[in-house]
């Protein structure tokens, strides 16, 4: 008896002991998979339904727009940590977190979680999975989030600017402590899509009596600007100042 009840202890460690290889082979069999559908990412580790992923962004050098704003840098290169969490047996997507956490990604999350259900008609689209579309919309949007900190912080201009990820938008200091806020279009600035004004502030002004009638009249001055000036953010500003003047040079 002693050495049947030893026997089956015996059977049911090395069953374990497979067990656990077998989930080990599982998961070294899943990175490679993932390291293989998203090449140039590192799978740090599988557990359970939580993926974490060494993610390296190159930020490219384009130098026909960085030279166009007046933006001198250097390539480089970031490095992110996302943690995912998929829907049990799926690659389906449940929760992402991403470290540091420098950039928006609830938008392209919300997205990448209706994948299936918006694009399965899309015979090229549906072929990827959401984790795949996922990590490359990431990678695209750390990227145009670098070069518009790049561009913020390093355009030659008069002008000082900040960049408010979350908005999508350009603070643009100009005289008089006028602030523009400038609409910056999907993708930009590896698009040339023209720039837009939405709105001006001054608040040193509202005692004065400024009329909102005329930032009014400015932004739609502002925007009616030909497309080449409103590619380029200077440029932009420098002629938002001059129509201000224009509107009311007294308070100038």
């Amino acid at each position: 008896m002693l050495e049947l009840s030893h026997e089956i202890e015996t059977k049911k460690a090395t069953l374990k002991s497979l067990q656990d290889l077998s989930h080990i082979y599982r998961s070294f069999e899943d990175a490679e998979r993932l390291e293989d559908l998203l090449s140039g990412l590192k799978v740090i580790e599988i557990e359970g339904n939580t993926i974490r992923l060494s993610l390296k962004t190159c930020i490219p050098y384009t130098d026909h727009i960085l030279s166009q704003n007046g933006v001198e840098i250097e390539p480089l290169e970031l490095n992110h940590e996302l943690m995912i969490e998929t829907i049990d047996g799926t690659l389906d997507l449940k929760r992402v977190e991403i470290f540091p956490n420098d950039i928006q990604i609830s938008e392209i999350v919300e997205a990448a979680k209706s994948f299936r259900h918006h694009y399965s008609s899309s015979a090229v689209i549906a072929s990827r999975s959401p984790l795949e579309w996922l990590v490359r919309k990431i990678q695209d949007n750390i990227t145009i989030s670098a070069l518009r900190r790049m561009m913020a912080k390093g355009m030659k201009s008069r002008h000082s600017f900040e960049y408010l990820d979350k908005e999508g938008v350009f603070k643009a200091h100009l005289i008089g402590g006028m602030d523009a806020t400038i609409k910056l279009p999907c993708g930009w600035p590896l698009t040339d899509s023209p720039l837009e004004l939405t709105s001006l502030e001054n608040k040193k002004m509202h005692h004065k009596g400024t009329s909102s009638t005329i930032f009014h009249n400015v932004v739609d001055l502002a925007n009616s600007l030909n497309v080449e000036t409103r590619r380029n953010m200077s440029t932009f500003m420098d002629c938002i100042e001059e129509i201000l003047i224009q509107q009311k040079p007294q308070a100038f």
